[in-house]
């Protein structure tokens, strides 16, 4: 109740000057995923990133540009091993059906 008399304050064209992800090492896919899904997300920013455990507890690592480089490399992993591609490891190429 308090949040819907509040909503008309908050500003909906702030756009963050970097995006904070929080990182679980067991689903990085689907953690990515709801990060660029969020209404604020902006390409263009700096990536922020934690790694976090299944109770969302910092991992502790100070981002500078390692845990970065580490989300991206697990990241595309992950992807790589999704089903958004098919095919033979080294001859993957995009499914057109992911369901």
């Amino acid at each position: 109740l308090i949040l819907k008399k509040n909503s008309h304050k908050v500003d909906g064209s702030f756009c963050p000057t970097s995006n904070q992800i929080d990182v679980c090492r067991n689903n990085i896919f689907l953690c990515s995923l709801q990060a660029f899904k969020r209404l604020h997300f902006n390409p263009e920013a700096k990536l922020d990133d934690v790694f976090v455990d299944e109770d969302e507890n910092a991992e502790g690592a100070v981002d500078e540009g390692g845990p970065t480089r580490e989300y991206l490399r697990l990241l595309m992993r992950a992807i790589h091993e999704s089903n958004i591609f098919e095919g033979h490891e080294k001859t993957r190429q995009l499914c057109l059906d992911t369901q």
